[in-house]
């Protein structure tokens, strides 16, 4: 006796078939883009790559993307959940990116921020010079 329904009596839901030929025209557009840029890349700075190894981390970290790519199709996500995924990291990375850019100048704010909280630790003010912070029993305590 074959049953076509489910355990409880329901029709297994059906699963549908992948499109395989959109996210193939999809790979080969990531990796156009991605070719056209570095071919911008080597136009704008030149001799930056200049060795083989250097075209060996290009075409590894090519392979990495793809692969990421792959991956990320495969998933079912709806369009709008991958453009939100998509400005999420856009995101991150534009912070990382800000960090590392103003990383002295955030070093700096930090150490002047650790000095006004704690007034033992002295600030840099040029060079040979420390600027303590009086405490607040009106003396001057430091770190060494």
């Amino acid at each position: 006796m074959t049953n076509d329904q489910g355990p409880w009596g329901h029709p297994p839901p059906r699963r549908r078939a992948p499109d395989q030929r959109l996210r193939l025209i999809v790979i080969l557009a990531a990796l156009a883009i991605a070719g056209v840029g570095i071919w911008g890349l080597t136009r704008l700075f030149p001799g930056r790559l200049s060795t083989s190894s250097d075209w060996g981390y290009v075409t590894r970290t090519l392979g990495v993307l793809v692969l990421a790519s792959s991956a990320l199709l495969s998933m079912r996500l709806k369009l709008k959940d991958a453009a939100r995924y998509a400005l999420i990291w856009l995101a991150l990375g534009a912070v990382v990116v800000v960090g590392f850019t103003y990383k002295t100048d955030l070093t700096d704010a930090a150490i002047r921020m650790r000095s006004a909280l704690i007034p033992s630790y002295a600030v840099p003010a040029g060079d040979h010079t420390l600027v303590l912070g009086q405490d607040s029993d009106g003396g001057y305590h430091v770190v060494g």
